[in-house]
């Protein structure tokens, strides 16, 4: 069983990452997992049971899903994590892992089972050990999750105390069981992806941050062509089967969603950069006695350039002074002393939060029952007020999804939902827990 569950010749040959390199540290106190999730990860029992007992950090990379994935095991620790309980190697080797990658990893895994819990000294350590920062690239992973896929798993964050944990970490979790299955892994490294992308800054997480804005906004943009590439190969898809063609809508809308984000970070990234630049400008400017302002000098040379070509004296006038200008205005701006590494970001809560409306409501719709799914449809083509013909619904769920988006727009199409639920009736917690997070940030209640 264990072996033919890791055996790589059933993954699909046209998966395509958005990562060509995925660098993660996994981390958690003894018997928390962690072997479990690496193997997982790599597809392979390369994090074996003598590891557990090792005291040192444990390396292991292997090709997965067409990206070299690379992740370091850091020993578990006993009880509480503190900086004086007895145990100053553990601190000294989650120190440590950040030096295992050159730009430092791309996620930090917090490996947890469903029967422990980490407490506020144990996050304050971690935090001491690696800045604040670390919540911003960390996942939660619940492993030996089996009773969690039915049960609900904020009433179990609640119930072990994990609400601090969980809201610090953005609320990024995925639930594992103890014998993951192959899609149970592609949608780990699909999750371990998406966080990667969505962070406001560095893909990567060092200590200190030495990396240079226009390096952030290079990634950026070469991984919104990726994920363009894989929706264009998605949209290409003319395959009969009827549950690969869903799972490839569905796919479809998580990474619209994903590409929405992106553009809107680094569209509040350069906002940010600029302000910060043209405040350094100004005050460049008021240290040189009163000069015109850097920002409308540059301003007056752009506007003047046509004319240099007609007038030679001009020329020779603006070339002299951007010359004097060079000799006696400092750079305008150094990375090095910018407080760049965590800007903040100025946005309209609601849009920000709809992002992951698309993939929701696709498991919205998986969980009805077929009968329920058309009596939704019919409710739908009996409205001429929603625009959707019925016969325009007799695609799959995924397909259904993205046409009611499509027609309804994200805030409309949340309020629709939510009177289609209440109307079928389904009015249980499967449904109103995936609904109610977005009705909060439309204003809305159930």
């Amino acid at each position: 069983m264990a072996h033919r569950l890791f055996d790589d010749s059933s993954i699909v040959s046209d998966f395509h990452p958005l990562f060509d390199e995925l660098h993660i540290v996994l981390i958690g106190c003894h018997y928390a997992g962690k072997n479990t999730v690496g193997n997982a990860i790599l597809r392979k029992h390369v994090f074996k049971y003598k590891t557990t007992y090792e005291r040192h950090n444990a390396k292991r990379e292997r090709a997965v899903f067409g990206r070299r994935i690379t992740i370091v095991r850091v020993p578990g620790w006993y009880g509480d994590l503190d900086l004086d309980n007895g145990q100053p190697e553990i601190n000294q080797e989650i120190r440590d892992c950040m030096k295992e990658f050159q730009k430092g990893p791309h996620a930090i895994i917090l490996c947890v089972t469903e029967r422990s819990t980490v407490t506020n000294k144990t996050m304050k350590t971690l935090e001491s050990l690696l800045t604040d920062r670390v919540w911003d690239h960390t996942l939660i992973v619940f492993t030996k999750g089996k009773h969690l896929k039915t049960e609900n798993i904020d009433k179990h964050i609640k119930d072990k105390d994990l609400q601090v944990l969980w809201e610090t970490c953005g609320k990024r979790h995925h639930i594992l069981t103890k014998w993951p299955s192959l899609e149970q892994s592609r949608k780990l490294i699909e999750d371990i992806e998406e966080m990667v992308a969505k962070k406001s800054i560095s893909f990567t997480f060092s200590i200190p941050e030495m990396r240079r804005p226009e390096e952030f906004q290079a990634e950026k943009s070469k991984l919104l062509e990726r994920i363009q590439d894989k929706i264009n190969l998605l949209e290409k898809d003319a395959s009969k089967d009827v549950k690969r063609r869903a799972r490839g809508n569905s796919e479809k809308l998580r990474l619209k969603d994903l590409q929405k984000h992106v553009e809107e970070t680094i569209q509040l990234q350069s906002q940010s950069s600029r302000t910060v630049i043209q405040s350094q400008l100004s005050t460049c400017s008021q240290a040189d006695g009163g000069r015109p302002p850097c920002d409308t000098l540059m301003f007056s040379r752009t506007t003047t350039l046509e004319q240099r070509s007609n007038n030679p004296g001009l020329e020779a006038t603006l070339t002299l002074e951007e010359e004097q200008s060079v000799l006696r205005t400092p750079p305008p701006y150094s990375y090095d002393t910018i407080p760049l590494r965590r800007p903040t970001l100025i946005s309209s809560p609601g849009r920000q939060d709809l992002r992951g409306w698309g993939s929701t409501l696709v498991n919205v719709l998986e969980e009805l029952k077929d009968q329920q799914f058309d009596n939704m449809k019919c409710k739908i083509g009996f409205r001429n007020e929603w625009k959707i013909a019925r016969s325009k619904l007799d695609g799959s769920r995924a397909d259904v999804a993205e046409l009611m988006i499509q027609t309804w727009g994200e805030y409309q199409c949340i309020i629709n939902i939510r009177d289609i639920m209440k109307d079928i009736p389904r009015n249980d917690q499967a449904i109103t827990s995936l609904l109610m997070p977005f009705l909060e940030v439309i204003g809305e209640t159930w």
